[in-house]
């Protein structure tokens, strides 16, 4: 999708690099999709959801529930 056209661009521009290590907070991509979208490109693609609170005072309950970091490591190029 459009969202990703930027993501699909930097993996691309660094095939070369050995071991990338992705990390997106709230990102509006479904966290599996974008496990999937890297491993068209990589090898040994692992992902990690972690819950974190981002200003919590401020922050709905609804979005308190969202917040997420994806971090996604990922070996050589395909």
């Amino acid at each position: 999708g459009r969202g990703t056209e930027p993501l699909e661009e930097l993996l691309e521009a660094c095939r070369h690099i050995p071991h990338l290590v992705l990390s997106y907070g709230n990102a509006a991509t479904q966290p599996h999709d974008l496990e999937r979208l890297v491993a068209r490109h990589r090898h040994d693609v692992r992902m990690e959801v972690l819950r974190y609170q981002h200003l919590a005072g401020l922050a709905s309950e609804e979005s308190r529930e969202r917040n997420r970091e994806v971090l996604i490591s990922a070996g050589r190029g395909r």
